[in-house]
């Protein structure tokens, strides 16, 4: 198996932006999200069965762990969800926030592989056909 990554790089809002959900940033979405474990979190947006919160939460404190100002991601985050209540379609659309908070906590659950461009990597051998 692979190097598994914990941070994923998205199209969201106006631009690309990182996001990771690191030890800091798991700590405080269970604290604003209902005080309630990450499982619980993570199945609640999987599921489809969330809370405004546990969308607007991950995509800001993801977009912090992946390297953003504190300032700067609730800047973006209160202008492409909302502040207090959504002001987008929290479901619908290309790169919308309930795909984005599914991508950011996806990753910091069970990590990713980078895609195989195709190419052979020093030492493997392909199977010919």
């Amino acid at each position: 198996m692979g190097n598994l990554k914990a941070e994923v790089v998205l199209e969201w809002g106006d631009g690309e932006y990182a996001f990771a959900l690191k030890g800091a940033q798991i700590e405080e979405l269970e604290q604003v999200c209902g005080k309630v474990g990450f499982g619980v979190i993570f199945q609640r947006v999987m599921l489809g069965t969330w809370f405004w919160a546990d969308i607007y939460q991950t995509v800001r404190l993801g977009l912090i762990g992946g390297g953003m100002g504190a300032v700067e991601a609730k800047r973006l985050t209160d202008t492409y969800i909302g502040r207090e209540k959504p002001n987008v379609p929290l479901a619908a659309g290309p790169n919308n926030p309930e795909s984005v908070a599914r991508a950011v906590l996806g990753a910091a659950m069970h990590g990713f592989e980078d895609i195989p461009s195709g190419e052979a990597v020093a030492g493997e051998t392909r199977p010919t056909e």
